[in-house]
């Protein structure tokens, strides 16, 4: 919960300087994709959130919205979000919070990623220095070499 304050700031403040037209939020727990939701719309952006108990009829009106920009962010827990989905039209998201595994981590951030489309896709991880994000990040990126060195 304690990095949903700053990123929300980021977040508003990209889209203010129209660094940002529509980007997703992935995230793990859900209280801080609650709080995420709740002060970027209190910021006046157009958002919808991908949870796993969400339907998946539901997840493609998001997916469609997104894309036809009637959306700003899609907040997208990390699980829900690696199979089925299309959030293509976003060029840069955000980690929130990562998954253990780094596949799951790929699987949903490669929702944005389009054969059809040229321009880069990045994903920033957000860490707080001295909290146990510094450490699931150092346990997920050893994980993610031994699988790149194995292939």
């Amino acid at each position: 919960l304690a990095k949903v304050e700053p990123l929300a700031g980021i977040i508003l403040g990209a889209f203010e300087a129209g660094e940002l037209t529509r980007t997703v939020v992935f995230g793990y727990h859900i209280p801080p994709m609650r709080e995420m939701e709740r002060r970027l719309v209190e910021g006046g952006l157009r958002v919808k959130v991908i949870r796993g108990d969400v339907p998946v009829s539901e997840r493609t009106r998001i997916c469609d919205a997104f894309r036809r920009g009637e959306l700003d962010v899609v907040i997208v827990q990390i699980i829900a979000g690696g199979v089925a989905i299309d959030l293509s039209t976003a060029r840069h998201g955000y980690a929130l919070e990562i998954d253990w595994v780094p596949g799951n981590n790929w699987q949903a951030w490669n929702r944005m990623v389009s054969m059809d489309k040229p321009d880069a896709v990045t994903v920033d991880i957000v860490t707080l220095p001295g909290t146990s994000d510094e450490a699931i990040n150092r346990v997920v990126a050893r994980r993610a070499m031994e699988v790149r060195n194995a292939v």
